[in-house]
């Protein structure tokens, strides 16, 4: 009976052990389109494809924006579900808004809803430690251990910091990391997605990804690591002719919006609504109006209490000259079915196949198989399906 109890109990060990040896580092490069990885420019990014998974695409979900899509990463949610439905709104009911410009709202958990990657490893005995996330600054569901933002902080001290928690002593050490890099999405805005310069900062990220991947191994710890890239959309060029000035086409009328380019939700009195929505109707080029229920199902956007009566939706290569916004040379929150939208997804490490490929992976499908390769149950209430991807696991 007795050496029955021990053995159990080495099982019960080693069972433990086995969900603790191994490392999952996420990383997003933000606004990094699908293509980017096929323009030879990413050698280190190509070792870990040759010897793991990719996604020919990654599909975000709608509005393929930075806040609503990182929390979807994490939450397998889409964004009308988990709640940031834009990167700035305001609950029209309390007047509350929720900004992503580093003001007291980005740390308020009531903006919040689903169950982020790091509370459900959390639960299941995995400290997580966040270099930059959107949702992980909260007051209350917040990683064991997480930075403040700072757009300028450099990439060596990013990796700095993950290299710092990840040799922690094992007692308090985490094996979920997340690190964020702005790169991409900046370049892509600032040059376009067709630009030498975002070619370069391309580049930039590759060697900070090598980087990391040698300081890994000399820390004898790289066999043991999942390293999984991402991003939260792609991007596609504007050009400046092609303005659509909402404030003069509806000059007289009192309403308020939520969202920015390229997509807006109305709201006013209903007494205004018709007259407005038909005006935009009139000029619709450019654009498409359209009322809350006729926004196609697959968007999976309508039904989320932060969306007025109906929305505003650019097409690619048009922005939505609103309050006095200009445009960039590149832009993205355009429909997510489009490719320029898409991003990228590869996965290297113990958890994940050699040489399998995905054709179209959707976000909400990360979280499950995130949770999947780090050996815990994920949150039955998501959008997600492991089903769709687990076959790139081993």
């Amino acid at each position: 009976m007795r050496k029955t109890i021990i053995l159990l109990l080495f099982i019960a060990t080693q069972s433990v052990l086995g969900q603790s040896n191994e490392y999952l580092i996420l990383i997003s490069w933000d606004g990094c389109r699908w293509d980017y990885l096929n323009r030879d420019l990413t050698p280190n990014v190509q070792k870990l494809i040759d010897n793991g998974v990719r996604a020919k695409s990654l599909k975000p979900s709608f509005p393929s924006k930075t806040f609503p899509n990182h929390y979807t990463i994490v939450t397998g949610l889409y964004p009308k579900n988990h709640g940031i439905i834009f990167n700035r709104f305001t609950n029209m009911q309390s007047g509350n808004s929720y900004r992503i410009e580093r003001d007291s709202s980005i740390h308020q958990d009531k903006w919040y809803k689903g169950e982020t990657l790091w509370v459900t490893a959390k639960k299941h005995g995995i400290k997580s430690g966040v270099v930059f996330w959107p949702g992980s600054e909260t007051n209350l569901k917040h990683p064991d251990y997480f930075l403040n933002y700072d757009h300028n902080l450099s990439h060596e001290k990013r990796v700095d910091q993950l290299m710092e928690w990840i040799t922690y002593p094992e007692e308090k050490r985490p094996h979920l990391l997340l690190l964020y890099f702005p790169d991409t999405d900046d370049y892509g805005h600032e040059y376009g997605p067709d630009s030498e310069e975002l070619n370069d900062v391309v580049k930039t990220l590759d060697n900070t990804l090598g980087d990391l991947i040698k300081r890994l191994k000399n820390a004898g710890i790289y066999e043991q690591t999942n390293i999984v890239l991402t991003s939260d959309h792609g991007m596609t060029n504007l050009y400046r002719e092609n303005s659509i000035d909402i404030d003069s086409m509806l000059t007289g009328f009192d309403y308020t919006t939520n969202g920015n380019d390229p997509n807006l939700t109305f709201f006013a009195d209903s007494s205004q609504l018709n007259q407005m929505f038909e005006i935009l109707k009139k000029n619709e080029k450019g654009y498409t109006v359209s009322w809350q229920n006729e926004i196609p199902v697959e968007l999976n956007y309508f039904g989320n209490q932060h969306l007025g009566k109906f929305s505003i939706m650019a097409k690619p290569g048009y922005y939505l000259k609103n309050k006095s916004w200009g445009p960039s040379k590149g832009s993205h929150g355009f429909d997510n079915r489009i490719k320029d939208m898409h991003g990228v997804f590869v996965a290297h490490g113990p958890a994940f196949k050699n040489g399998a490929e995905i054709e179209v992976l959707q976000n909400i499908d990360i979280y499950p198989l995130l949770c999947k390769a780090l050996k815990i149950e994920a949150n039955s209430k998501i959008d997600g399906k492991l089903n769709r991807v687990k076959h790139l696991l081993k």
